[in-house]
């Protein structure tokens, strides 16, 4: 708890606009809820930090709490986890619907988006009071609130990605699997949210036309999308548009871009190095299989993966210099033969968010079950949003 209040009171915009009453209620309401359990039970310092957080809205909006903390604490908790945070401020707070998304992302708020999110709580005309200084209607925040998203989860800019996200999945009729595939290979959507934001309906005429082409049966791949258009769009051309194309034309001018790579880099990542994931690499048996899953830490490991499968993980390598993910090749052993690459695996952070084999196929369903074995020995999580 004091590692996440150090945190809070550095970073964050609603700790440091508390007043003196308000820090007072502030504790008054982190000491009732700490009474009724047991804190060595909370482990995690987002649970931590995602409690202290709920106790400004006690300080900042008296009368929001429905419901008496001691009712809602006073029982046997074998681990105080993100769920049952989730379901106290539910309790405590929200009269109606739940605000997953929201409350996924409620350590991450700023002052104003803190602001908006209680005001919406309160169930106040938001957009009349100019809160947050973007073109939201009173529809748009409904939406953001309503967004049934817990895995979406942002540094910053919450209501500026919600409003991103709602727009797009209005446009692709309520796909959310490909709206979140599509936004989360993004790494314009991931570092800057304002020009994505500004370049709104270019992105949605794209994610049409991948949706489009995937309705079709044509073999694309959300990252293929966006790595060809964030290069042409913000490298190459910042006038480029998407006029005339139909989803066939647009998957092959992104295939013919990614041949290309594979063919001719282009640019030379070989002389770089990193660090990568404090992770071991490791043998291990399934359904009587030997297979080996190894960490790759620089640019001529990338480039041989890229070649031995087929596909363009080499053009990974600035990401993975910056800390940002990391890529790891899976092997089958075999007594007569040398180790066989089947599938390259991209980690972000603690997630396994994509695997592909040779020529990008997706992962066979024994595959599957491989990588989830080893992800669970290596306490990775799996959400393959990019393999959409």
């Amino acid at each position: 708890m004091v590692k996440a209040l150090l945190d809070l009171s550095q970073n964050n915009d609603v700790f440091r606009s508390l007043s003196g009453y308000e820090n007072e209620l502030c504790f008054k309401y982190l000491n009732q809820v700490l009474e009724n359990l047991n804190q060595s039970v909370i482990h995690e310092i987002d649970v931590c930090k995602k409690l202290l957080v709920s106790s400004f809205f006690f300080a900042k909006f008296p009368g929001l709490q429905k419901k008496s903390i001691k009712t809602l604490t006073n029982k046997e908790y074998s681990v105080f986890s993100e769920n049952e945070f989730n379901y106290l401020f539910n309790e405590l707070f929200i009269s109606y619907e739940s605000p997953i998304y929201l409350i996924a992302n409620i350590d991450r708020l700023d002052l104003n988006e803190f602001n908006a999110f209680g005001n919406l709580i309160v169930g106040n005309k938001i957009n009349t009071k100019n809160i947050i200084p973007l073109p939201i209607s009173r529809k748009d925040y409904n939406k953001i609130y309503n967004l049934n998203e817990a895995l979406l989860k942002f540094e910053s800019d919450v209501f500026l990605r919600g409003l991103i996200y709602t727009r797009m999945n209005t446009a692709l009729l309520n796909e959310s699997k490909y709206t979140r595939s599509f936004l989360l290979s993004s790494i314009t959507f991931k570092s800057n949210p304002k020009k994505y934001f500004d370049d709104i309906q270019f992105w949605i005429r794209a994610a049409e036309l991948f949706l489009n082409a995937i309705a079709n049966n044509i073999v694309l791949i959300a990252s293929d999308c966006t790595d060809y258009l964030e290069y042409v769009k913000y490298q190459r051309n910042n006038n480029f548009t998407l006029r005339g194309r139909t989803s066939t034309s647009f998957a092959r001018e992104i295939n013919l871009w990614h041949n290309r790579i594979y063919e001719n880099h282009g640019v030379n990542y070989d002389h770089l190095k990193w660090r990568g994931l404090n992770k071991k690499n490791l043998y291990f048996n399934f359904e009587n299989n030997e297979y080996f899953c190894k960490q790759l830490k620089s640019g001529k490991a990338l480039d041989k993966e890229g070649k031995a499968l087929k596909h363009c993980v080499y053009t990974y390598a600035n990401r993975c210099l910056d800390g940002n993910l990391s890529i790891w090749s899976l092997r089958k052993l075999s007594k007569k033969n040398k180790p066989k690459k089947i599938i390259t695996i991209e980690v972000e952070f603690d997630t396994i968010v994509q695997a592909r084999g040779s020529h990008n196929r997706l992962p066979s369903k024994n595959e599957l079950a491989i990588i989830k074995d080893w992800a669970e020995r290596l306490d990775f999580k799996m959400d393959l949003l990019k393999n959409y």
